[in-house]
C-alpha cells in the first residue's frame, strides 16, 4: 500500500499523455567560455521575466589562486540577454555561489564563501558568508549591511565558514542561508534568515546566526536547503560523520528558524536519510528538491494541498566506483516525515540508486516540474571509464497516482532504467568537470541543466554550458499570454509581521484601474495606497503604517485589499510595535 493512500491523503491524477514528445534542444547554450576556469556552476529560474540566472566562481581576474563570482542572464529560449557580469570581484577570494530567486520583489539573492576578511588565506582562517541582492537585470541592491562593494555579510565570526546555499520561502518572503561552520571544535551547520531587504531576522547580528546541526563528535558539512511549500518549512540537509565514512542527515527548519523533529515536534532532531555504512561508502554532496514551484499564473506556490515530498539525492561509494543514490522523503498528514521507496511504499531499505552505471557519477542536482509531476536528475558522469573523459546525463522521474516513480526515457514515453539515463553531453575532448545545477521553467515547461567542462581541443580553462530539456508541449507562447485568467494576483506582504514598513504586491494581467487599500479588522477603510490607472505586470507600494491623515496606526492585524477589473483580492498583516 501506498504511503500516501494509507495517510488519508489524496494524491491528485496526473495524466501521463503517451503522445507526447519531449526532447534535449540542441546546440547547449555557451554561458561562459572566458579564458580563465569557470567552475562550481548554480541557476535560478526568473518566472516573472521568463529568464534564469547562472553564477559560479572563476579566475579570469587573477591566477589560479583567487577566484571571484559571475553571472549572467540566459532567456527563456537559451539566447544570452547581455554579458558576463561581476557579482562579487572584491580582491579578496569568493567561491562556492548558490543563488535563488525572489518572484515578490523580482529580485535574486546569491550568496558565496568570502575571505575578505581574513589575515591569512588557510581553510581553516576566516572566511564568512556573503550575499549579494540582484535586481532583475543584475544590477546590485545596496542593503543597510552592505560593504562599500554592495555585497554584505551574512555569517561572520573568527572561525572559517564554507559550502553556503540558500533558499527562500514563498509565504514569508524570506530567504534561509545556511553554511558549514568551524565556530566550535567540529565543524557544523548554521543559519541565517534574510528578508528581501537583505536584512537579518529573529538573530540579527551576523556573528551570531542560529545553529541548524551541532554535533559535538562528529562533523556536519556541505550543506543544502531546500523549501517545502505545503508545510511551510525549510529541510536543511547534510553530510555527518568522518571524511572517509559519513552519512545523509537531514534537518526540518520553521520559518522563524525553530527547529523540528522528524515527528513534527519541536527541538533539534536530525532526521537520518542514510546512516554511516562503515565500509568507507562515504555518501557525500547532497541536493534537496520538494514537489513543488513557484508558478506565476496561480499567484501562488502550485498544488499547495498535494502530498508534500522531498526527494533528496546524492553520490556514494570509494575509489573510482560512485553512484547517484536517493531517498523519498513525505510529509504525511499529521507533520511525521516518513522515508518512501520507488514504489512509494514505506521505506524498508536505507537508500535506493538513481544511476548505478559502471565507474564514477557525481556531483547531481534536481529540478522538479509542478505541469508534469516530474524530477529531473542531472549529473557528471564517467561510465565510459575515465575521470578525464566526463559525461553529463539525466533521467526523468514521473510521480503516478500511485506516488510510485516511473524511470522516463527522453521521450516521456517508453521506460527506463537506473543504468541507461539520458545523455545530455558526450563530446568528445571532455576533461574535469564539476556541479551540475538544475532549475524549471514553468512557463515553456522546460528544464535547464548547466555544466561545466574542459574542452582540451580548444587550450583553455573549463567553459559553462546550459541544454534545454521539454517537458509536455505547453499551448503557444501566444495562447498563454492571450489567456491569464490566473495572472491577476495579490503576494503575501513582506515583512509580516512588520514594523514600520512593510511592502505589498501584486501582478496585473491587463492595463486597467487599480484601487489597493488597508482595513482595519472592523472592516473600515484606514488607507488609500494606490487608485489609479495601471498597465499589466508586476507593481509593489510600501505602507508606512499610517492612515489617510498619516497619523500612525495602533498595532494590530490589518486587512489589504486590491480591486480589479471586477474582481477583488485581500491578505492579512500583521502590525507590531
Amino acid at each position: 500500500m501506498q504511503i500516501f493512500s494509507k495517510a488519508g491523503v489524496f494524491l491528485a491524477v496526473v495524466m501521463f499523455l503517451t503522445t507526447v514528445y519531449a526532447k534535449i534542444i540542441d546546440p547547449p547554450t555557451q554561458i561562459s567560455i572566458a579564458p580563465m576556469c569557470q567552475s562550481y556552476s548554480q541557476v535560478a529560474y526568473n518566472c516573472i521575466e521568463d529568464e534564469y540566472l547562472v553564477v559560479w566562481e572563476e579566475m579570469r581576474n587573477f591566477d589560479s589562486t583567487q577566484s571571484d563570482i559571475w553571472g549572467q542572464i540566459v532567456k527563456g529560449d537559451g539566447s544570452l540577454r547581455g554579458e558576463n557580469f561581476s557579482v562579487c570581484s572584491d580582491s579578496a577570494s569568493q567561491w562556492w555561489p548558490h543563488v535563488d530567486y525572489d518572484p515578490v520583489t523580482n529580485r535574486y539573492l546569491v550568496v558565496f564563501s568570502d575571505n575578505r576578511n581574513a589575515e591569512t588565506d588557510g581553510w581553516l582562517d576566516n572566511y564568512d558568508v556573503y550575499g549579494a541582492l540582484l535586481d532583475k537585470d543584475g544590477r546590485h541592491i545596496p542593503t543597510s549591511n552592505s560593504d562599500p562593494d554592495t555585497c554584505f555579510g551574512i555569517g561572520k565570526n573568527t572561525a572559517a565558514i564554507h559550502y553556503p546555499d540558500v533558499s527562500y520561502n514563498y509565504q514569508t518572503g524570506n530567504f534561509l542561508v545556511v553554511w558549514t561552520d568551524y565556530r566550535n571544535e567540529t565543524s557544523d551547520i548554521y543559519g541565517q534568515i534574510v528578508n528581501a531587504e537583505g536584512n537579518f531576522l529573529y538573530v540579527t547580528d551576523p556573528a551570531e546566526n542560529f545553529p541548524v546541526c551541532v554535533e559535538e563528535s562528529l562533523d556536519q558539512d556541505v550543506p543544502v536547503v531546500a523549501y517545502g511549500n505545503t508545510i511551510n518549512e525549510w529541510l536543511v540537509v547534510f553530510a555527518r560523520g568522518d571524511w572517509d565514512d559519513s552519512g545523509i542527515y537531514a534537518q526540518r527548519v520553521s520559518p522563524d528558524g525553530s527547529l523540528r523533529k522528524q515527528d513534527g515536534s519541536d527541538g533539534a532532531g536530525a532526521i537520518t536519510i542514510i546512516a554511516s555504512t562503515g565500509n568507507g561508502a562515504d555518501p557525500v554532496q547532497p541536493r534537496a528538491q520538494f514537489n513543488n514551484e513557484y508558478i506565476p499564473k496561480l499567484g501562488k506556490a502550485a498544488d499547495t494541498e498535494k502530498p508534500c515530498e522531498c526527494l533528496i539525492t546524492w553520490q556514494q561509494g570509494s575509489g573510482d566506483n560512485t553512484d547517484i543514490f536517493a531517498q523519498r522523503l513525505a510529509f504525511v498528514s499529521d507533520g511525521v516525515a516518513i522515508a518512501l521507496d520507488e514504489k512509494g511504499e514505506i521505506q524498508t531499505q536505507p537508500a535506493f540508486p538513481m544511476c548505478n552505471a559502471e565507474y564514477y557519477q557525481n556531483a547531481p542536482d534536481i529540478a522538479f516540474s509542478d505541469l508534469d509531476n516530474e524530477f529531473m536528475l542531472g549529473w557528471q558522469d564517467n561510465r565510459k571509464g575515465g575521470w578525464n573523459d566526463p559525461d553529463f546525463y539525466c533521467q526523468r522521474l514521473f510521480v503516478n497516482p500511485d506516488s510510485e516513480f516511473v524511470w522516463l526515457a527522453e521521450d516521456r514515453i517508453n521506460l527506463t532504467t537506473s543504468m541507461e539515463n539520458t545523455p545530455i553531453d558526450t563530446s568528445e575532448y571532455l576533461t574535469g568537470g564539476n556541479l551540475v545545477g538544475a532549475a524549471h521553467n514553468s512557463y515553456r515547461n522546460e528544464f535547464f541543466l548547466i555544466y561545466a567542462f574542459q574542452d582540451t581541443a580548444q587550450h583553455r580553462g573549463n567553459d559553462l554550458y546550459g541544454v534545454r530539456i521539454t517537458g509536455t508541449i505547453p499551448t503557444t507562447i501566444n495562447q498563454i499570454k492571450q489567456n491569464r485568467p490566473f495572472d491577476f494576483s495579490l503576494s503575501q506582504n513582506y515583512p509580516n509581521p512588520f514594523n514600520p514598513v512593510t511592502t505589498l504586491s501584486y501582478r496585473l494581467d491587463k492595463t486597467g484601474v487599480v484601487e489597493l487599500s488597508v482595513f482595519d479588522i472592523n472592516g473600515k477603510q484606514i488607507k488609500t495606497l494606490v487608485n489609479t490607472t495601471q498597465t499589466d505586470g508586476f507593481h509593489s507600494v510600501v505602507w508606512d503604517g499610517t492612515n489617510n491623515q498619516n497619523t500612525p496606526v495602533a498595532s494590530g492585524i490589518y486587512i489589504y485589499k486590491l480591486d480589479f477589473g471586477g474582481l477583488t483580492l485581500s491578505n492579512k498583516m500583521i502590525l507590531v510595535k
